[in-house]
């Protein structure tokens, strides 16, 4: 015969030759469910900019827990709290979370999302020289050679004259 007294214990009541007793088994509560975050899988696209260009930033958020649940991902550059992000992930799924951030100072940013790190490099834009215009050249040229001879024209047809 079998009776439950407690959703956790169940109670056998045994019968073998007119004698009777009974035992009580415990049934282990399953535990509760819980949530449990991970980050992984740090991006950073791309590693070197110029001044004012923009980088994008992600990381994989897992869920290892068994129901869904809230995590809140936090951007650090040059460990300054940069921007926060909540995402709501189910149970045994993960979840990429991505920042775009620029910086306006030539150098190098280490990047913290949640214990991964990484970093970028921002330059300032090397600016190629302008091509010569040889053709303005000369022409400035061959018109002082120009006038200089008209000039010395001028006044040594004077002095002649």
């Amino acid at each position: 015969s079998n009776r439950t007294d407690n959703p956790r214990t169940e109670i056998y009541v045994v019968n073998v030759d007119g004698l009777s007793g009974t035992f009580a088994v415990k049934i282990p509560s399953a535990p509760p469910a819980r949530t449990a975050f991970t980050a992984s899988a740090l991006t950073i696209s791309p590693t070197e900019v110029a001044v004012g260009e923009t980088v994008t930033i992600g990381a994989r958020v897992t869920n290892t827990g068994d129901i869904s649940g809230s995590y809140t991902v936090t951007l650090k550059v040059n460990n300054v709290v940069v921007e926060t992000k909540a995402v709501t992930v189910a149970g045994g799924a993960s979840q990429t979370v991505t920042f775009t951030t620029a910086r306006d100072v030539a150098g190098t940013y280490s990047v913290t999302v949640d214990g991964l790190s990484g970093s970028f490099t921002v330059k300032v834009p090397v600016v190629p020289p302008k091509p010569v215009n040889w053709g303005l050249i000369c022409g400035i040229v061959a018109a002082v050679i120009i006038l200089g001879l008209i000039l010395w024209l001028l006044v040594f047809r004077r002095r002649t004259a």
